[in-house]
């Protein structure tokens, strides 16, 4: 279990699943007093753990509530909305519509209270009788007992009050093995009614034919990931994700940006709070026509129009002196942007999509080239925004850095890796990262003091951190004999 659990979280749950099986199909009535005080000294052994781990988690609530700081729903509003999933897993794994699978469902509507949407009392009270039914009945009813306990017991961890999406199909694995029993079994006492055996074999080809044909049109659909991104966006329509990812295949892999922009847009439009796409639509409209056209050329510019929400136009159009018209970012719209990350929670999405710039960079791509003082003023807001988590604030610290480096503009290089020594002064690798900029400017001795500042402290048992101070070390030491060489010439 504690291996499984290192690899995926959900095989905590595999002790429970064990006892769930004893608990439900075999009888204790007739073991001796000693094994019945045997197995129930194993029960408090196997639930202790996980009423010690339900109780830490009580008395730290910032690990739980943390979870959601970049997330678009609350709390209460996955707890809510969850039973509605459960039950449309459910009618997946029954009725495996093909136009309702998909890898994103962010088009499924959010519970924000019991009756909005109605189908959250039912979905929820459903659940509850039949969780309170299978305990009370688990006897008489085994089959069916185990088949509703499983099935709630292994979305218990990814269903539950962690901050993960709200669905995703491939959750329904583990816990389908319930139904799939229930189902099973109801088949079989369903034929054994029958004494021609006609009508089941005839009902079972028809199932088996159903499935076939159902998984062999799924599995076209996987014969690229151009097929299913372009599945994704025709049977779900309102998912922003998956117009999103319809609008980066037009871009990276199509290359037709005003497609890809159209696409963006009605990303934005069904998810408005999410910064990232704004970005992505500034990108592309950029890309639209070429870099630079002429007078009359400027008058065939068709920038898609935002709908749900007024926003300035993505681009202006700048007549240099040679009388060539260029397309720039309008200062307005990329101030929107800087405002929206600095303040809003920021998505997974929006931080890949940042994160992206800086590849865009690196690869000294001419849009990102043109818009590169935007690109640092958007990155100066992520690193001021107070929802950003630890992790997410290291790594864009980083990606500026490097963008400095890549630019060799070195004194964003080092107010970079100085914002980093400022928020976490533990942090080390920011000393080193300053360190390394002060070499490239043949300041050895400042980069030396830095170094020291390091070495002073307890880094023996950081290997990574050791590594980087004695490849700096080497590179002092480098440049130092270079420059005697040099001197003595």
């Amino acid at each position: 279990s504690f291996l499984g659990t290192a690899s995926k979280e959900n095989a905590v749950l595999l002790p429970l699943f064990m006892l769930l099986i004893e608990w439900i199909f075999f009888e204790r009535a007739t073991l001796e007093r000693k094994a019945r005080r045997k197995l129930r000294l194993l029960y408090s052994l196997i639930l202790s753990p996980y009423v010690l781990g339900l109780l830490w988690l009580m008395s730290n609530p910032g690990l739980i509530l943390d979870s959601y700081a970049n997330r678009e729903f609350t709390l209460t509003q996955r707890v809510l909305t969850e039973p509605r999933v459960l039950w449309y897993y459910l009618e997946l794994l029954l009725v495996p519509r093909l136009s309702e699978l998909g890898l994103f469902h962010d088009d499924i509507a959010l519970s924000t209270n019991l009756v909005s949407p109605w189908t959250t009392l039912p979905a929820s009270a459903a659940l509850l009788a039949g969780i309170v039914f299978s305990i009370i009945h688990r006897k008489k009813y085994p089959v069916l007992g185990f088949a509703i306990l499983w099935y709630v017991l292994g979305h218990s961890v990814e269903s539950s009050v962690i901050g993960l999406e709200i669905a995703h199909e491939h959750r329904n694995y583990l816990p389908s093995i319930g139904p799939i029993m229930g189902l099973s079994h109801g088949l079989i006492l369903f034929y054994s009614r029958f004494h021609n055996m006609a009508i089941p074999i005839a009902l079972s080809v028809t199932l088996f034919l159903v499935l076939s044909i159902s998984t062999y049109v799924r599995a076209d659909t996987w014969r690229s990931e151009e097929s299913i991104i372009e599945s994704m966006a025709r049977h779900h329509p309102v998912s922003s994700r998956s117009q999103f990812m319809m609008g980066e295949l037009y871009t990276y892999r199509k290359h037709e940006p005003f497609k890809a922009l159209l696409h963006y847009n009605q990303a934005y439009e069904l998810a408005p709070r999410e910064t990232g796409y704004l970005i992505r639509i500034a990108m592309s409209a950029l890309s639209v026509h070429p870099r630079s056209v002429s007078p009359a050329g400027a008058n065939g510019l068709d920038i898609p129009h935002m709908q749900t929400t007024v926003l300035p136009s993505p681009i202006v159009v700048n007549k240099s002196a040679n009388n060539r018209m260029q397309l720039l970012l309008n200062p307005e719209f990329s101030r929107l942007i800087t405002d929206r990350l600095r303040q809003r929670p920021l998505t997974q999405n929006t931080l890949h999509t940042m994160h992206g710039l800086s590849q865009c960079l690196a690869e000294k791509t001419e849009i990102c080239q043109d818009i590169f003082p935007d690109i640092v003023e958007w990155y100066k807001a992520v690193l001021a925004n107070s929802h950003l988590t630890h992790k997410a604030r290291k790594e864009s610290i980083i990606f500026l850095f490097e963008i400095g480096m890549t630019r060799k503009d070195y004194d964003l290089a080092i107010e970079t890796a100085r914002h980093g020594q400022t928020t976490d002064p533990s942090d080390l690798d920011y000393l080193l990262m300053e360190a390394n900029v002060y070499i490239l400017l043949n300041k050895l001795d400042t980069a030396e003091e830095l170094i020291h500042s390091v070495t002073s402290s307890n880094i023996s048992s950081n290997d990574d951190l050791s590594s980087n101070v004695d490849i700096l070390t080497s590179e002092i030491s480098a440049r130092r004999k270079n420059a005697d060489k040099n001197n003595n010439r």
